[in-house]
């Protein structure tokens, strides 16, 4: 009877402290749980007139790319360098040259029959002129054969204009200038700083009148011709500055907007923007690739937030009272890895720049620089 007892007493005891587990299970499970707190990196809005950044991609290209042609004929012969592709001339030194010795023969003749002219003519106008003959005898005694011939005198009277006309002088004379000119273009000189692209004589070929003798090009006036989208067009004026990386090396070149282009491409729906380099010769080639990135014009009263706070139904997450909000606000323009916002923002708003996730709207918030320095954050309601 006794161990009977003792079942009965350790069974009601499990059951009393099975029960008073249970009710104290309800009155945890009734009872509201704690608030939860999340720490959070914020961002203090304040609005600016901030310029837009338009991103774009462009192939370098010369100013100055000239084909050479022959306006001589004759046997070639080698300048200052080897006319070949990929070398450097400098302005004024010599391409090739073209022997020029027929031109120079003819020019002899031509000259000496000018001045046969002139002294066959110099009798007469003693007679009929004596001021333009004293005139005409200063020019024949200035003659030289081996150097460019002086404009003739100019005729006072009608008199001597018709005798130098019947002795033929300005027919004469405008034969030896034009050989004179003629001799000049026998040798080809840089017009530029240049570098030949495309040689098409050798020293020993011939020359013809009008035929290709190169291609020149201009390293000293690169420009980039970069693609801009039509629809980001309106944010770039003439005159805006422009940066461009050099491919390989990461090096940053600055540069001016110097034409706009007027016609959309209907493949691409973009629009040709020229920029300025000047000389950049010794870092960049023509035709190669290069990324460039304009400051165009200023949006007044934005501000530049990361793409990345920018939520569902062009939203961003905010702090109001300590809790967790979210703001519509409206993005002027896109970059690559930011926005530009306009409304929907104020100044002094105070916005969360961390991605947060399965966090709602309410939850109770800690400004991470007030946790970092000990403040109790924002008052609680």
């Amino acid at each position: 009877m006794k161990q009977i007892l003792i079942v009965v007493g350790v069974i009601g005891a499990a059951l009393l402290l099975m029960l008073f587990l249970s009710r104290d299970g309800d009155e945890q499970r009734r009872r509201p749980p704690r608030p939860q707190e999340v720490v959070v990196n914020t961002l203090v809005i304040q609005k600016e007139n901030l310029p837009v950044r338009v991103r774009s991609w462009g192939r370098v290209r010369s100013q100055s790319d000239i084909e050479l042609h022959s306006e001589v004929e004759g046997p070639v012969l080698a300048g200052d360098h080897p006319f070949l592709a990929g070398t450097r001339f400098d302005k004024g030194e010599v391409l090739l040259r073209v022997d020029e010795r027929p031109t120079r023969l003819a020019l002899g003749s031509a000259r000496s029959q000018l001045l046969k002219a002139a002294a066959g003519a110099l009798p007469e106008l003693r007679f009929d002129s004596p001021q333009d003959a004293e005139l005409l005898e200063e020019w024949i005694q200035a003659f030289r054969m081996d150097e460019p011939i002086r404009p003739l005198p100019e005729a006072g009277s009608p008199k001597s204009l018709l005798l130098q006309t019947r002795f033929d002088l300005p027919a004469l004379w405008n034969t030896a200038r034009n050989l004179e000119l003629t001799l000049e273009k026998h040798v080809i000189r840089a017009p530029f700083d240049c570098t030949v692209i495309r040689a098409d004589l050798r020293p020993g070929a011939t020359a013809r009148k009008g035929g290709a003798i190169g291609r020149l090009l201009d390293l000293s006036s690169l420009e980039v011709e970069a693609e801009v989208p039509g629809a980001e067009l309106h944010f770039i004026r003439k005159g805006d500055r422009a940066s461009i990386q050099v491919p390989g090396t990461g090096e940053t070149l600055t540069g001016d907007v110097v034409r706009i282009g007027r016609q959309v491409d209907p493949g691409t729906r973009t629009v040709p923007v020229y920029v300025g380099l000047g000389n950049a010769e010794s870092r960049l080639m023509e035709g190669v690739f290069v990324e460039v990135r304009f400051s165009g014009s200023r949006l007044p009263g934005t501000v530049r937030l990361p793409g990345h706070v920018l939520g569902g139904d062009a939203t961003v997450a905010v702090l109001e009272g300590g809790r967790l909000a979210r703001r519509t606000i409206k993005v002027e323009h896109m970059e690559e890895d930011s926005m530009l916002v306009g409304e929907g923002l104020a100044d002094g708003d105070t916005l969360v720049v961390d991605v947060l996730q399965g966090v709602s709207l309410g939850t109770r918030l800690r400004d991470a620089r007030a946790a970092a320095g000990g403040s109790g954050g924002e008052d609680r309601p």
